[in-house]
C-alpha cells in the first residue's frame, strides 16, 4: 500500500507555533491545538495524543 504523504508532509501536519504563540492563543504549546502529534519512525507513519494536554488542544495551567 502506498503512503497518502511523503515523510515529510505528514510531519508537517504538527501546528507550526512557538510555544509562546500558542499560550498565547490559549492552546497547548506541545501540539499547538490540533490534540495530537504526527510522526514518523523507521519508516512507518503515525499520531499519538498530545502527552501535555492530554488531547484537550487547550493550554495547560
Amino acid at each position: 500500500m502506498a503512503k497518502e504523504l511523503t515523510d515529510e508532509q505528514w510531519i508537517k501536519q504538527n501546528r507550526g507555533l512557538g510555544p509562546n504563540e500558542a499560550r498565547a492563543q490559549g492552546l497547548c504549546w506541545h501540539c499547538g491545538g490540533n490534540k495530537i502529534l504526527f510522526w514518523v519512525f523507521g519508516g512507518e507513519q503515525g499520531r499519538t495524543v498530545c502527552p501535555e494536554c492530554k488531547g484537550t488542544g487547550k493550554a495547560c495551567p
